[in-house]
């Protein structure tokens, strides 16, 4: 085991041969944390950028990287998997940002941001410097919502902390002098420009070293797939390490930089960049990566230049460095270029022309958008619409006598509209929101069930709009982009964020013509279907869903390999109107015109969808954490896993309209417990932002904090950048007025013009009214309550009307009466009876139902960030192994009575 030390002279104190490596050196890089650098290799859930940089390795043998000496005094760092360390330079779709750091290189010759500059800090330590003239580093709280441990190349000196340097280990121990010079050799203010003596410049080397032990599956010891990040090091330096040697007053270009102003013809510059090489919107002002300070770039030019994927930083001359030609680095081992790029900046294209408000209810058999091409069109000498103003927010005007009608409105599309036959390819999305148009009707949520044929149609013609003009595709990169799903998924924060998502995906539809300005996303009621599903009056969910076979089909379309967004996915791919418009290429030729998803024909509900199941997350978990993960883990992740296809993606899943209208279903469950368990409290604001059943803050996977007050992170990717929906024009109108705080958004009937309600029926509508006793009644039937949606102080109500054609839903009421005729007069309580209740569904589940009762696969649990066996088959092991049989006297007679299943064995 040896550990060397290695630097190149910052100043007097640093020897001048301590950054010398023969070219094979295996070396590992420990971070102040006590951690090692390493490829990531799957360290975050659903293998998404394994090749990302990691300070999460715990042996420095199982991080490992081979050393090149690249000439000019820099050097490469080659990974196990033959690829070199980078800064990502725009390496891959939705990656946080341009210069975090990845394993994506595989010709270091041609890409100068895989050459780092290495520079002594003391103490066996130094600094890596990229061609941008910073340094590689622990990300420590960077970026907002990034992982602290993910590396970037963000630090603009060593003396920003201790998360910049980089302690050298091979084998464990120090050797020093590694050219083997005099340890006396006298200091110079010059860096060392050349290799050791003893090495030359190799060839480009693209296989993977043989002196590097091949790792290609994570490591054992690495951090668990759901938390990437593990606990500090126990042996981590608690205090950041003195690089006195490195004075603060020498300058920082002793150091060799390639100064980014020579890196792009000054002709394709914009003056306000000035020497900023990759701008990005930051809270309190837009950043330069080059020099991380505000304001170096304006907000145009975050949709302009500065936001443009098709350039490249071309290096400085060398005649020991090959210069890359600008918009060449395709990294083959980053997402796939198909990756969805807006190819015209918003702020500078025109806004398409939108139709002007009209009564006609006529639509053409074929969307087409306007064919000017932006780019070629002054912006400074087009008029916006003057009927869509592009900043205004979709207006929502509440009244008190208006009545939701199953009718369509008068300048509703015709129902004989003819689907086009593939997507439109050559639009790009509006600069705003071409509204807003009217709406006088109160903005009711229903059961997609619920619809009428005519509403079901117009909700279908504004989805193939919406991927016609791309702004569906806008908001597809909000869900796929890597921070947002963070926070997304996982986390205190999964309801609210996704409440924030759906509502601004609402107003964007309502906005597109005059006959959608009603438009409300239609809920996926799979309590109702699953009730269908358990009494047997159907056998699959294709057949006991209607959505599932109205908005695409449930099983037209032949198996295909298909990549979205850099997700490859093979299965079958509906073109069924409106997916056949559906181009996960924004603005660019070779629209899909499909959409990936399972057979639906032979997919059969888990029972995590079960009334009973879901009552017991919402109205017996102690508080809101808690009720927030059941519903996430249990109806959430079970329908999209069980779905398949792209549904079964948690970044891309919004490519397919179901996506839509499961998340309202789960916004739903989450009206029915605040209205339950948090309106009875009648807490006031502060109370709602500490409250346990209120809202309780959390991290973002072990990293960052959610609090009550934190805004959400939300952000659309433009040309390849993340910008925070409410600044770039394209989307901002649609999240206006919309709370952004995550306490503000618990209430949906209290999101001032954006507040809405929900028309509930069935065993929902009677979760809704009836709370914990819904479902326990020992006589009575299920009643329609409230006909229409009422209005109070502003504010609008939820409620609840009688479901049609319920014989399914009297079966299944018939024999929860029975049990609990038997549990009362047994005395017991309402939570023993609804436990022995759920442990009867999971019997009649395992032995008489098709789809049986199963665990997520091992593949989903790390798509869906999930750590531990599901709690119906935690219930099913111990009614087979006889650990917690089931209590109630005669479950088998009474599950034969009711739902005919005599199979059952005595227990």
């Amino acid at each position: 085991m040896r550990l060397f030390t290695l630097a190149v002279v910052l100043g007097c104190g640093a020897c001048a041969d301590q950054c010398c490596f023969n070219d094979g050196d295996v070396i590992s890089l420990q971070a102040d944390t006590g951690h090692y650098l390493g490829r990531c290799n799957n360290c975050i859930w659903d293998e998404v950028y394994a090749d990302s940089a990691f300070v999460h390795i715990t042996e420095p043998w199982l991080g490992q990287w081979t050393v090149f000496n690249a000439g000019d005094g820099k050097i490469v760092l080659q990974a196990d998997s033959g690829n070199f360390l980078a800064r990502c330079n725009n390496c891959a779709p939705g990656a946080s940002y341009p210069d975090e750091a990845f394993v994506h290189v595989d010709d270091w010759t041609a890409s100068p941001w895989a050459q780092w500059t290495c520079v002594d800090v003391g103490e066996g330590k130094i600094a890596l410097q990229a061609d941008n003239g910073n340094f590689l580093a622990r990300c420590k709280d960077c970026v907002n919502g990034a992982y602290s441990q993910a590396a970037f190349v963000h630090a603009s000196g060593i003396n920003d902390g201790s998360w910049v340097h980089w302690m050298i280990e091979s084998d464990g121990q120090y050797l020093p002098n590694r050219c083997q010079m005099p340890t006396n050799a006298p200091c110079t203010d010059v860096p060392t420009t050349t290799p050791c003596a003893n090495t030359s410049t190799p060839a480009p080397y693209t296989g993977a070293p043989t002196t590097a032990l091949p790792y290609t599956d994570a490591p054992t010891t690495a951090p668990s797939t759901d938390l990437p990040i593990p606990a500090p090091y126990t042996n981590a330096p608690t205090t950041d390490s003195p690089y006195t040697d490195a004075p603060s007053t020498v300058p920082q270009t002793n150091v060799p930089v390639m100064t980014p102003a020579t890196t792009l013809p000054a002709t394709t510059r914009p003056v306000a960049c000035g020497t900023c090489n990759n701008c990005f919107y930051a809270a309190g002002g837009n950043l330069c990566w080059d020099n991380w300070t505000e304001s170096a770039c304006t907000a145009s030019d975050l949709y302009t230049w500065c936001g443009a994927t098709t350039w490249t930083p071309t290096p400085a001359p060398s005649t020991t460095t090959p210069t890359a030609t600008p918009g060449t680095d395709s990294p083959t081992t980053a997402p796939s270029s198909d990756y969805p790029v807006a190819t015209d900046a918003p702020t500078t294209q025109p806004p398409l022309a939108t139709p002007s408000p009209t009564t006609s209810a006529s639509q053409p058999t074929s969307v087409t958008p306007a064919t000017t091409s932006p780019t070629t069109i002054a912006p400074t000498t087009v008029a916006p619409p003057t009927a869509a103003p592009t900043t205004a927010a979709p207006t929502i005007v509440a009244t008190t006598t208006a009545v939701p009608t199953t009718a369509a409105p008068a300048t509703m599309a015709p129902t004989t509209l003819t689907p086009t036959t593939a997507a439109a390819t050559t639009i790009v999305p509006t600069t705003g929101s071409p509204g807003p148009y009217l709406c006088t009707q109160p903005r009711v949520r229903k059961a997609w069930a619920s619809l009428s044929e005519a509403e079901k149609t117009t909700y279908k013609d504004a989805i193939a709009v919406a991927m016609d003009v791309g702004l569906y595709q806008r908001f597809l990169t909000m869900h796929a982009d890597r921070m947002d799903n963070m926070q997304a998924h996982g986390t205190c924060g999964f309801m609210y964020w996704h409440r924030q998502y759906l509502i601004g995906f609402e107003n964007m539809l309502r906005s597109l013509k005059p006959e959608f300005a009603c438009i409300t996303i239609p809920y996926f009621d799979y309590v109702n279907d699953n009730t269908k599903y358990m009494a047997r009056s159907c056998n699959d969910m294709a057949s006991c869903s209607p959505i599932l076979n109205e908005l695409g089909s449930a099983a037209d379309g032949a198996s295909t390999t298909v990549d979205v967004m850099g997700y490859s996915q093979t299965s079958r791919c509906d073109s069924t109107y409106p997916l056949n418009h559906f181009n996960p290429n924004e603005g660019t030729s070779g629209a899909l015109g499909c959409v990936p998803r399972g057979d639906w024909t032979t997919t059969y509900f888990p029972s995590e969808v079960s009334f009973t199941s879901i009552k017991q997350a919402l109205m017996e978990d102690p508080n809101v954490v808690a009720v927030n993960r059941a519903i996430e883990t249990q109806p959430h992740n079970n329908i999209h896993a069980t779905l398949g296809g792209i549904m079964d993606n948690a970044y891309t899943s919004p490519a397919d309209p179901i996506f839509f209208s499961h998340h309202s279903m789960v916004d739903a469950l989450n009206a029915i417990y605040f209205k339950c368990r948090v309106a009875p409290l009648g807490y006031s604001d502060q109370q709602k932002q500490s409250s346990a059943l209120g809202f309780e803050g959390c991290s973002v996977h072990g990293e960052s904090a959610i609090t009550a007050m934190s805004a959400i992170t939300m952000r659309v990717i433009v040309g390849g950048t993340p910008v925070n929906v409410h600044d770039d024009p394209s989307v901002s109108p649609f999240f206006k007025d919309v709370p952004n705080e995550y306490y503000k958004l618990i209430d949906n009937t209290d999101l001032g013009p954006n507040s809405y309600s929900f028309e509930l029926s069935g065993l929902v509508g009677d979760l809704y009214t009836k709370c914990g006793a819904a479902g326990l009644q020992s006589q009575g039937r299920l009643r329609g309550l409230n006909d229409v949606p009422a209005y109070t102080s502003g504010r609008v109500e939820n409620y609840v009307v009688s479901l049609q054609n319920a014989s399914h839903v009297a079966k299944y009421n018939g024999w929860r009466t029975a049990i609990t005729s038997a549990t009362q007069s047994l005395g017991w309580t309402p939570a023993v009876t609804e436990t022995e209740i759920n442990k009867m569904v999971v019997a009649y589940y395992h032995y008489c139902l098709p789809g049986g009762v199963h665990d997520l696969s091992p593949q989903d649990k790390k798509m869906w960030r999930v750590d531990s066996v599901s709690k119906q088959v935690q219930v099913l092991g111990k009614l087979l192994d006889g650990s917690d049989p089931i209590q109630v006297p005669g479950w088998q007679a009474l599950n034969a009575q009711h739902f005919d299943c005599s199979v059952q064995p005595a227990m």
